[in-house]
């Protein structure tokens, strides 16, 4: 049988096979759908039987007994006095009565309730009869011993016999709506055997025709594996008509052209893969090759000798065994370019990592480059771990002058402004103004002079670590609004406006308050000398994930993409005449590292800068250690 369906469409395409494959359980699904339809159709149809036989006559039933108490309620009237309004009442109402009595012998359905309805009529009439001749009376002593001996047993006989037949449509509203639950607890039995017992065949056959389509490609895969394996001389058999033949087609000419090409070119290759590896490890730098499932694949000699290595990448993970920090760097820059965000390059020898390679202490600077086959996307990476050690060494010894320099300098600067203070106080003798005035322009030269040397001797014992930071939790509100009040005078001057947005509630900062206020100063005053005049500047804080973020934010040209990079390094200047060369964002970035922080630049030319930077924060503060002079 299943074949049979099967070649109900010969040499069509592989689709509409498994859409016949897959008929059997949408056949399923339609006459179980049909099912249900007919279940819910009796359900609903017997519903309307309960509402339609006994419902409405419980409700005429209930409307005939009110209309009755109130025909006697107006007797009732009548006999303390209120003829008018008694006999209105039981006008009213005697009407009602005999309308509910039609309305019930037409909702009669059986002979019990027939003859009881009967029985009820008939007493309503000699009720009727003699409620009529009581109204005519007068009101007396008389009136009232004829209801009391006629009409008030009538009315309790009347009463009885509309409770009995209420209470018999009643109980067969029960018997009905019982009926109903057993007739649904049944279709439902049924409804479900007949899912299960549909649902089992639509998917045996579903499975056996799928298993008869699959067969066809369980032989293709068994032929691509021998491939991969490297067996080129094996080929697919599979009927020619549909996608599985063309597949097998393309399968076979996939093969031939690779045994073709290894027989023609694998010489060729294998000598290009030599040179290759002969390239890399002719190369100082320790070079790693990943490939696109993450996994090394390739590693120079140098890679070997200086991070550790194994010569057989084969077997266990050669990751074990490396430096810790070696091992986060290679997983870091692997995630990041096979991720597809393109190259990793440092941006200076800040970033270099201190590697301990036998008895030589070694600075390696790691770039990383995605590589991409012809044709397809990216394929592997490429770390390449730069031995900047003499570069570092030279950088060293150049820091290393510049203090000594400038601590040489202290002591004959300290003289020199001695001498023009004392010149000014005209210890010496009196001056002609034109004397002061220069004397008072070499003060200020000699006190800017002070104030770089200062800055290069702060910058000299940050970077080398001698520089404690007392760290505490501080509140960083106060700290802004100190800023704000000490670069006032120079905004005022610059016709410039502060302004301060500050998120309530921050936790408190993990920082040293006198060298964090240094910061904020040197930020401030950056973003008044850049802000035209009449603009604002704006200090915000918030919180951050990192901890607590803190922007400066001006409105002036902005800042090139290509100064952005380095307008953190010493002396750096953005190529403006006018603006100076300076240490106090190189000090900036040195305070808010060694705080565990960060710092950057957000411009776009002509839209400001944002200069903003993060500290860590009381609840998540991480250890903070003072970094030992680095050799």
């Amino acid at each position: 049988m299943i074949a049979f369906l099967l070649r109900l469409l010969p040499g069509r395409l592989l689709r509409h096979k498994v859409m016949l494959a897959q008929a059997p359980l949408g056949a399923v699904l339609a006459l179980f759908g049909v099912l249900a339809v007919a279940s819910a159709d009796i359900i609903g149809r017997q519903s309307r039987e309960v509402l339609d036989a006994d419902f409405r006559s419980v409700l005429i039933l209930q409307r005939m007994i009110e209309a009755m108490e109130r025909v006697n309620a107006g007797v009732l009237l009548v006999l303390v006095g209120e003829t008018n309004q008694g006999s209105q009442t039981v006008t009213e109402h005697k009407g009602e009565v005999a309308l509910a009595l039609n309305d019930h012998r037409r909702e009669v359905n059986d002979a019990f309730e027939s003859r009881a309805t009967e029985e009820l009529a008939a007493a309503w009439a000699r009720f009727d009869a003699d409620v009529t001749e009581l109204v005519r009376q007068p009101p007396g002593d008389a009136a009232t011993a004829r209801y009391l001996v006629r009409l008030a047993p009538q009315f309790a006989e009347l009463r009885q016999k509309a409770d009995t037949l209420l209470g018999t449509n009643q109980d067969a509203i029960v018997r009905r709506n019982d009926a109903l639950t057993r007739t649904a607890g049944r279709t439902f039995v049924l409804s479900a055997l007949a899912a299960v017992l549909m649902f089992a065949v639509g998917s045996w056959i579903s499975y056996a025709l799928t298993g008869r389509l699959m067969t066809p490609l369980d032989q293709l895969a068994a032929v691509a594996r021998r491939i991969g394996e490297g067996d080129l001389d094996v080929r697919a058999q599979a009927p020619p008509g549909d996608e599985i033949g063309a597949l097998a087609a393309e399968l076979n000419l996939m093969a031939k052209r690779l045994r073709d090409y290894r027989s023609s070119s694998l010489g060729e290759l294998l000598q290009a893969q030599l040179a290759l590896l002969a390239t890399i490890d002719s190369l100082d730098d320790p070079i790693v090759v990943i490939g696109i499932d993450g996994a090394v694949t390739t590693v120079n000699r140098a890679a070997e000798r200086m991070l550790g290595f194994p010569a057989d990448l084969a077997g266990r993970d050669p990751m074990v065994g490396l430096d810790g920090q070696i091992r986060a760097a290679i997983q870091e820059l692997t995630t990041h370019v096979l991720a597809g965000r393109g190259a990793v390059a440092p941006k200076s020898f800040a970033e270099a990592m201190r590697v301990q390679s036998g008895p030589d202490t070694l600075f390696l600077l790691p770039r990383a480059a995605p590589v991409y086959e012809q044709g397809s996307g990216i394929v592997g990476a490429t770390i390449v771990f730069q031995d900047v050690t003499r570069l570092r060494l030279f950088d060293d010894v150049k820091a290393d002058m510049m203090a000594t320099v400038a601590h040489e300098f202290r002591t004959p600067l300290t003289s020199l402004r001695m001498g023009l203070h004392l010149c000014i106080e005209e210890v010496a003798g009196p001056l002609t103004e034109k004397q002061a005035d220069l004397l008072h322009a070499a003060r200020g030269e000699c006190e800017r002079l002070q104030e770089m040397v200062d800055d290069l001797l702060d910058l000299s014992r940050l970077e080398s670590g001698r520089a404690p930071l007392a760290v505490e939790p501080i509140d960083f509100a106060p700290l802004v609004n100190e800023a704000i009040e000490a670069v006032e005078t120079l905004a005022a001057d610059a016709d410039i406006t502060l302004e301060s947005e500050i998120t309530p509630n921050l936790l408190p900062a993990m920082i040293d308050r006198d060298r964090m206020a240094d910061v904020l100063f040197v930020l401030l005053e950056n973003a008044i000398e850049h802000a035209p005049a009449n603009s604002r500047v704006t200090i915000a804080v918030k919180a951050d994930k990192l901890g607590l973020r803190c922007d400066v934010v001006d409105r002036g040209d902005g800042i090139p993409l290509h100064h952005q990079t380095r307008i953190f390094d010493k002396f750096y200047r953005t190529g403006d005449r006018d603006t100076k060369a300076g240490l106090g964002l190189s000090i900036a970035r040195e305070v808010v590292t060694a705080l565990g922080g960060q710092i950057g630049v957000e411009s776009t030319p002509g839209h400001g800068a944002t200069f903003w930077f993060t500290v860590p924060v009381l609840a998540a503060a991480p250890e903070l250690e003072t970094p030992a002079p680095q050799a």
